[in-house]
Order: C-alpha cells, then sequence, then structure tokens
C-alpha cells in the first residue's frame, strides 16, 4: 500500500510512539486555527451540555470547557492514546467532574439521544464509516 493509505489507516486510531506524536501535533498551535475560529462566534450557554465526538488529544474540548465555566462535557475517541492525552490535557475538568470520557467506536457509545445541547467533531468525520 502506498505511504498515503498507510498514514491515513493509523491516523484513524492513534497508538503508540507515531500515534502519540501525531495527538500532541493536533493539540499544538498549528492545528488551532480552524476550531478557534469556530468557537469564536460560538456561544456556549449555561449548563451547556456538550459532546466530542473524536476528540483526539482533547485541546478542543479544553477550548470549549474554558469558555463558559457551567459547561460539562462527554468526550470520545476510538483510540485509547488519544484518551490518554484528553486525559493529562483535561485533568482539572474530569477532576471536577466537568468532563466525561468515553473510549470506544462512536456508533457504539452509550449515550441518549437528543441528549447534549451542542455536539463537535473537529477534523474527524472522514473517518467514520457512516455519517448516520
Amino acid at each position: 500500500m502506498g505511504n498515503i493509505v498507510t498514514y491515513y489507516r493509523r491516523s484513524r486510531c492513534p497508538a503508540r510512539f507515531w500515534g502519540g506524536r501525531a495527538l500532541k501535533k493536533m493539540n499544538s498551535a498549528k492545528h488551532a486555527d480552524m476550531p478557534k475560529w469556530v468557537l469564536e462566534d460560538l456561544e456556549i450557554p449555561d449548563n451547556c451540555r456538550l459532546l466530542d465526538i473524536g476528540c483526539g488529544g482533547g485541546a478542543n474540548l479544553n477550548r470549549i470547557l474554558s469558555l463558559n465555566p457551567t459547561a460539562t462535557a462527554v468526550g470520545s475517541d476510538i483510540s485509547k492514546l488519544a484518551m490518554e492525552i484528553t486525559r493529562e490535557v483535561n485533568y482539572r475538568d474530569i477532576v471536577d467532574k466537568r468532563l466525561l470520557l468515553l473510549g470506544g467506536d462512536a456508533t457504539q457509545l452509550p449515550l441518549a439521544k437528543e441528549s447534549y445541547d451542542l455536539v463537535t467533531a473537529f477534523e474527524t468525520i472522514y473517518y467514520w464509516h457512516s455519517m448516520e
């Protein structure tokens, strides 16, 4: 297989050394422009319940939760390594019970429909098998 296909498959579920590097790069300033642009005009209402699908390294969850101290969130990612890095980046919000992390395939998560005020999925939908 070509390098592009190999890269795509690996980036779908980051693991091990190179996956960790990719996740940390996603959390870097280089990948912050698009989420910052989206969030600059987004109002996070009080007591907002947010779901972030494919939360990667957790930087966007951190940005969103910093916009309103009453907001709570659930972050999900299929990658165990992504969940570990998200825990590190958002440790305080987890301890404060503002953030719950659920690993696994987004289509299999035990989430009630229509129980969130805001759902985000930054740079992840191209990995999904189905938009449903």
